[in-house]
C-alpha cells in the first residue's frame, strides 16, 4: 500500500487532504462500534505506523480474518519483525486467518512452509505436501499467486507427484488470474512436453529395432 505521505500531491493539497483523513478518523473513533480494521487502513496508509499496528492488533483479536491477515503482515515488518515473538505471533494469525478461509492467508502458510520458515500442520508429516494443500485451498478461490505456485509445485514435483500436464493447466489459470509470467511458463512446459515426447518415441523405436535385430 502507498504512503501517500511520501508521494502525494503539492504541500497544500496534501494539508486538505490531510485534514479530510483527520475527520473521517474522528468520526469513526466516535462510533459506538468503530471499524478497526478501517482504522488502521487509514492510518497505515497516512504513514502513521504506531496507530495501524494498533488498530489492526485490536481487530485481530476480535476476530476480523483480513485484520489478522494484515496484522500478521506488520509483526514481519523491518518496524517490528525484530520484536521478541513476533514471529511465532505472526504465524498464528496467518493460521487463524486461513480458518476463516482467507485465501491470501492459506497462500502465505504455504509459501512460508515450501521455504521451511514453518513446521507443517499437526496432522501432516510432510511440509511440502501440507503446503500444496495450502496452495490448492487458495487456488480454489482464484487467487494467482496460489494458482502459480501450484503449477510450479507440478512443474518440479515438490510436494506432490510431478505432472506437466497439471502444471500446464494451473499455470493457464494463474495467467486469466493476473500472473504475466504464466504465459512464458507454458511455453517452457510445451517445450519439455513435447521433447519427453520425442524422447519416449526414440525410446521405443529402439527397442523395436532391438526386437527386429534379435528375431534374426
Amino acid at each position: 500500500m502507498p504512503c501517500v505521505c511520501l508521494q502525494g500531491p503539492a504541500a497544500h493539497e496534501r494539508d486538505d487532504v490531510y485534514r479530510c483523513v483527520d475527520r473521517l478518523l474522528q468520526l469513526l473513533t466516535e462510533c459506538d462500534d468503530p471499524n478497526q480494521l478501517a482504522l488502521g487502513l487509514l492510518h497505515y496508509s497516512y504513514c502513521r505506523y504506531d496507530a495501524a499496528h494498533a488498530a489492526f492488533k485490536l481487530a485481530a483479536e476480535e476476530g476480523d480474518a483480513a485484520a489478522q491477515f494484515s496484522w500478521a503482515l506488520m509483526l514481519e515488518s523491518e518496524a517490528l519483525r525484530d520484536s521478541p515473538g513476533s514471529s511465532g505471533e505472526a504465524e498464528r494469525y496467518y493460521r487463524l486467518a486461513a480458518t476463516q478461509g482467507l485465501a491470501l492467508a492459506q497462500f502465505q502458510l504455504g509459501a512460508m512452509m515450501e521455504n521451511g520458515e514453518i513446521a507443517a500442520d499437526a496432522d501432516w508429516v510432510d511440509p511440502l505436501a501440507n503446503a500444496v494443500m495450502y496452495y490448492h485451498l487458495a487456488a480454489s478461490q482464484g487467487l494467482g499467486l496460489a494458482l502459480y505456485s501450484l503449477a510450479s509445485c507440478y512443474s518440479n514435483g515438490v510436494g506432490v507427484e510431478q505432472s506437466l500436464g497439471m502444471a500446464r493447466t494451473y499455470f493457464a489459470q494463474a495467467g486469466a488470474h493476473g500472473q504475466g509470467d504464466a504465459e512464458l511458463e507454458i511455453a517452457l512446459l510445451d517445450a519439455r512436453i513435447a521433447a519427453d515426447e520425442v524422447e519416449r518415441r526414440g525410446t521405443g523405436l529402439d527397442r523395436s529395432c532391438a526386437v527386429l535385430v534379435d528375431s534374426d
